[in-house]
């Protein structure tokens, strides 16, 4: 039970991480490039 929540901790962490990175690759490109990733 102990690693079920370190893991849903972990994976709150990548997520926050995965979405702030996003964010600034947005800002960075146009939305023509980033249609093609996401």
């Amino acid at each position: 039970m102990i690693s079920f929540f370190i893991a849903l901790i972990i994976y709150i962490i990548l997520h926050f991480v995965f979405y702030s990175f996003r964010e600034k690759i947005i800002k960075k490109y146009s939305n023509k490039y980033l249609k093609l990733l996401f």
